[in-house]
């Protein structure tokens, strides 16, 4: 069966709903899938809850992980301790979940290897979405069985995890209520946008002319310069510190596996200038308005990269400057981060440095703490 992507977007929202009653399809079964608030005092078949866990047996997953575990909860007791979990505390949220006959507790579980690296390298959380996916599965087919449902994202974690003894390596995710939806409760209209305000065709709607094509030519040559200086710049203030600080460095007790002095120059010189590449190619690929978060991190990681050089070296702050390097590196993790949402290389390029700055980071403790006299 195909859609006629031209005349839904034509329609409006109310005739497409109505166009769905009687047909019998999936859209039909989608459309009649509510989020129940109502629950009438009725028991659940055993068989139609299996069908239900059949349904989220079924759904696909990341590298086939199936990272999900759904908890049935029809004790009365637990089922109402689990419901009072899912209370706001002083707001009055989710009072009905006491009405429904049954609790369902969707846990995210560890994915296998290759979904867990996956999610690692694409900065995207699988387990959790394959875990929604497998939750929708299991709500469409409980409308299929005449059942309600709701999806529930507020509720106590902790006492969920403790009422339904959940390992530490798992982490109950949602809860769902579900039950025959009381007879005598009116069905409320839902909003929802229309066709065209939730899709488009290509390229993302109104936006086309502010997507710029990579940077190329002189002008990109012109910018790699432009951010290798910049850089470079950064690694000037922060050198300024320690042109007097060769034999202050040399006088301070230092761990066995401190590495000589000559060696930090070229190291940094280094790191420098794969940091000026990493901004060049963010900067290429989306320009300043596309990349303006990442590109500011940057800046503002340089600057502080820059400043610890003056609070260890010449200002000689030893508990200062190992506070800051540490927030140096929360800086260059988000800016890592950002880059590689836009170039996978840009973000793989600030790796070197990231590790090295873990490491200056425990030489700067130690000889910290090596020397309590001088720093």
């Amino acid at each position: 069966m195909s859609i006629d992507h031209d005349k839904l977007a034509s329609n409006g929202c109310a005739d497409q709903a109505a166009d769905l009653q009687g047909t019998g399809g999936f859209l039909e079964l989608a459309d009649r899938r509510r989020s129940v608030r109502r629950y009438a005092a009725r028991p659940i078949e055993a068989d139609k809850i299996r069908r239900c866990l059949e349904a989220a047996r079924l759904a696909p997953s990341a590298c086939n992980s199936q990272p999900w575990m759904f908890i049935v909860i029809d004790n009365p007791e637990l089922k109402d301790q689990v419901a009072a979990a899912t209370g706001g505390g002083v707001l009055p949220l989710n009072h009905f979940t006491r009405q429904a006959p049954v609790l369902v507790a969707v846990l995210a579980e560890q994915p296998n290897l290759s979904s867990r690296a996956g999610a690692i390298v694409k900065t995207k959380p699988f387990p959790l979405m394959d875990a929604a996916i497998a939750t929708e599965h299991f709500c469409l087919q409980a409308a299929e069985e005449g059942l309600g449902t709701c999806i529930l994202g507020w509720f106590d974690e902790d006492r969920v995890r403790s009422l339904l003894n959940v390992p530490a390596t798992s982490r109950p995710l949602l809860i769902l209520t579900l039950g025959y939806s009381d007879p005598d409760a009116s069905v409320p209209g839902r909003q929802r946008k229309s066709i065209e305000a939730i899709s488009a065709r290509n390229v993302y709607p109104g936006v086309q002319g502010n997507n710029p094509p990579s940077v190329t030519g002189r002008r990109s040559l012109a910018g790699l310069a432009c951010w290798l200086g910049i850089t470079y710049v950064a690694a000037a203030v922060g050198g300024a510190a320690t042109t007097q600080a060769g034999d202050f460095y040399v006088g301070l007790t230092r761990p066995a596996w401190a590495p000589p002095g000559w060696l930090f120059g070229p190291v940094w010189m280094l790191l420098y200038t794969l940091m000026g590449v990493a901004a060049w190619l963010v900067w290429r690929r989306a320009g300043i308005r596309g990349a303006r978060i990442a590109l500011g991190l940057f800046l503002l990681q340089l600057a502080v990269n820059a400043l610890w050089s003056w609070l260890f070296f010449a200002w000689r702050l030893g508990a200062a400057s190992f506070a800051w390097i540490l927030l140096l590196i929360a800086l260059v993790l988000g800016t890592g981060r950002a880059f590689k949402r836009i170039n996978s290389t840009a973000g793989n390029l600030l790796v070197p440095y990231l590790v090295w700055l873990v490491f200056a980071a425990a030489l700067a403790c130690a000889v910290w703490r090596l020397n309590p006299g001088l720093l």
